[in-house]
């Protein structure tokens, strides 16, 4: 799995978008499913006193009918949010003939 995301932050509305590549190195793949999470956390509270969880979400491909060895899934999601500091957690996942298998990338701040 790899890819690129951008997160445009603001002081309050925001743009996370980016790319995220899925490749076989062996076998015949039929499906491919990828997703990225969101989580953020910014001031919260009466008067923004506090550091709380601000935004968690997820974007994700549909089960996307495939047999090349690359799956390519884009996404553009704006988001309301005060951030401070953020996560990402890319997933993906791969079916063909045998079966399936799901994996989770290293979340990233």
């Amino acid at each position: 799995m790899s890819g690129t995301v951008y997160v445009g932050l603001n002081l309050w509305e925001n743009n996370f978008k980016g790319t995220i590549t899925t490749q076989v190195q062996k076998g015949t793949p039929t499906h491919f499913k990828n997703s990225i999470q969101m989580e953020a956390y910014g001031l919260v509270g009466s008067g923004g006193t506090y550091i709380g969880k601000t935004a968690d979400f997820t974007v994700t491909s549909d089960w996307t009918a495939s047999n090349k060895s690359k799956f390519t899934y884009s996404f553009d999601q704006p988001f309301n949010a005060s951030v401070a500091y953020y996560y990402l957690t890319p997933k993906g996942a791969v079916k063909n003939a045998s079966g399936g298998l799901e994996f989770t990338g290293t979340g990233k701040k």
